[in-house]
């Protein structure tokens, strides 16, 4: 728990000041001052005392990520910032000492092995297959990245760029506008569907334009298609925060 975490700082902090620890003991066998056997046995009495207050290897870990601004305040979303995903956790995990690194990396990885374990035995693991579907789809000529290590010499991976063109045509986007305008979805809602546009400056060839449609009051998210873009699904919060609120501020077209 947090309050034996702190429990368990105070006491390392104290114990440093007082002259106990690993490197404590080792440049006191390297001076001379106490025996291999006396520095082991002082060694396993400073371990079983900090066990007694609360040291595992959840405690130490948490003191190793605190260290490089990893905390449970900032694994958590806020409206300031985004969560810390696996990418920026893994980038922090680099300004550890190698020693911890492997601890943290090690523990991480086996977590990860039994979360797609349990994934795979509840039908929950997606494998990472995906359709690309569009207009139009095309692939290039891909790029070959070799890597020599030592468990693989002759390795390639294989980079592939797609390019899908997913724009709606605008006799798209009026047949989709022609078959909900009527439904009534957006009665006594704050999301009408309709036909919006973007006019802030920033965009100078031309407004941007969207389709946002309300799917009803048992739905907690809605249509939005863009001409380039296409259609997409978002959550009904975000089109009242970003695209009818907040810097964009969309307007409803009334002609």
């Amino acid at each position: 728990t947090s309050s034996r975490l702190i429990r368990f700082t105070e006491k390392r902090v104290e114990a440093i000041k007082n002259g106990k620890g690993l490197h404590q003991l080792m440049q006191s066998l390297e001076d001379g001052d106490c025996t291999q056997e006396e520095c082991l046995t002082q060694l396993n009495e400073q371990v079983e005392e900090s066990k007694s207050l609360g040291l595992n290897f959840n405690a130490v870990a948490r003191l190793f990520l605190y260290d490089v601004g990893v905390t449970q305040e900032s694994s958590c979303a806020s409206k300031s910032r985004p969560p810390i995903n696996v990418a920026k956790f893994l980038n922090r995990c680099l300004g550890l000492p190698l020693s911890r690194q492997a601890m943290l990396t090690n523990h991480f990885l086996k977590w990860l092995e039994k979360e797609i374990k349990d994934a795979k035995r509840t039908g929950r693991y997606d494998i990472g297959i995906k359709t690309l579907s569009g207009n139009e789809v095309s692939i290039e000529k891909p790029r070959a990245f070799c890597f020599r290590g030592l468990d693989a010499k002759d390795d390639r991976v294989l980079l592939y760029s797609v390019n899908i063109d997913r724009g709606m045509t605008s006799d798209t986007a009026l047949d989709l506008w022609d078959e909900v305008k009527d439904n009534g979805n957006d009665r006594g809602s704050r999301i009408k569907t309709g036909f919006y546009y973007d006019d802030r400056t920033i965009f100078k060839q031309c407004d941007r334009m969207f389709l946002i449609i309300n799917q009803g009051r048992t739905s907690t998210s809605a249509i939005v298609a863009r001409p380039n873009a296409g259609r997409g699904t978002f959550a009904n919060d975000y089109v009242l925060t970003h695209l009818l609120g907040g810097f964009a501020a969309l307007k409803r077209c009334n002609d």
